[in-house]
Formats: structure tokens, C-alpha cells, sequence
């Protein structure tokens, strides 16, 4: 079975792309640039099928932009390496990741997908639309990035110090103290 691949959208008009939606001059442009990264590829990672929950948690926290210091919903789209491999035709290749989890990036699961032209790139939307997004509310991106800077996964250096603020404010992370220091303070 093919891997699945998942890419973090982050903006385009998702709801007007069909499987005949034409690729003409009329497709709309804001998902051409939600999903082209700089060199004409597009980074995906790579999880199971189907996506297993502590995978996307993993992923969600990861791909914030370091220093963040407020986190949103995320919407991930996911296609099949068959679909682009073989019924598109296109390149993938292995790449070190680069997001906020260096365990991640070094993982083997980063992939940059190639494309050569417009056309590529309007089939490689459309395929998107294949599998149902999935959604992530503000609520459970928090709880993921919470969940990885207590493992360590993500240094807490590596995003702002508002975004910490608002994770301990909004009880996703808490204080505590070893047990032998909390009965000399109390």
C-alpha cells in the first residue's frame, strides 16, 4: 500500500476545486500559492493510512513558524503516493524536514514533491480534494504544542515567549515542582 501524505493548508478557495474543475486560466490562484513552496515543490510528510491521532498531533505542533506567538486552526490535505507518483507522473524525493521538531525533520518522513508547470500543479490541487481534510481547532493545535514541548520535541526556545504565556494561561502547560522542593515551600 502507497503512503499517505499530508500537507498543512493554510489558505485558497479549497470549496470551488472539483475533480472537473478545468485547469484554465480560471482556477483559482490562492490554492496554487497555498500549495507551492519556494523551487516549484510542495513539502509534504508522509503518515500512516489512516492518519494515526498522536502522528498529526506531532505534525500540527511541528509546523508552526518558529517564534510563533499565537497558534490557529489547521486544516491538513491529504493525497496518496500512488496518486502522485503514478497517476500524475510526478517526482518525489526524500528531504530533511525543517520544522520545529529536529527529531521529525531527521525522521526520513519529509518529501518534496516536484513540479514543471502550471498544469502540474492544478492536477496536484485537484488531487488534494481527493481524501476529506482533516481539521484541527485552536483548542487541539494548543494541546499539541503543549504536548511537545513537555516531551521535548519542540524547544521552547524555538517559539515566542507570548505563545507560552497563552499555553500556561490557557492551562494546556503547568508548573510543577519536584516533590522534594514543593514541601520545603509549603
Amino acid at each position: 500500500m502507497a503512503p499517505l501524505f499530508i500537507r498543512k493548508s493554510r489558505r485558497g478557495d479549497w470549496d470551488a476545486i472539483k475533480e472537473d474543475t478545468p485547469a484554465d486560466l480560471t482556477f483559482p490562484a490562492n490554492v496554487l500559492s497555498d500549495i507551492l513552496d519556494s523551487e516549484n515543490e510542495i513539502s509534504v510528510w508522509e503518515v500512516s493510512d489512516p492518519p494515526k491521532p498522536e502522528e498529526l498531533d506531532r505534525i500540527v505542533a511541528a509546523l508552526h513558524a518558529r517564534n510563533v506567538n499565537n497558534l490557529t486552526d489547521v486544516t491538513f490535505r491529504l493525497i496518496s503516493g500512488w496518486r502522485v507518483k503514478t497517476k500524475l507522473g510526478l517526482k518525489m524525493k526524500t528531504t530533511v524536514g525543517l520544522s520545529l521538531d529536529s527529531q521529525l525533520n531527521n525522521a526520513g518522513k519529509h518529501q518534496v514533491i516536484e513540479i514543471n508547470s502550471v498544469g502540474d500543479a492544478i492536477e496536484l490541487a485537484k488531487a488534494f480534494k481527493g481524501k476529506d481534510p482533516i481539521f484541527y481547532s485552536r483548542d487541539q493545535v494548543m494541546y499539541a504544542m503543549a504536548a511537545a514541548l513537555a516531551y521535548g520535541r519542540i524547544q521552547s526556545d524555538a517559539i515566542g515567549p507570548g505563545l507560552v504565556k497563552k499555553l500556561f494561561d490557557g492551562r494546556h502547560i503547568q508548573l510543577s515542582l519536584p516533590q522534594s522542593q514543593a514541601a520545603t515551600t509549603t
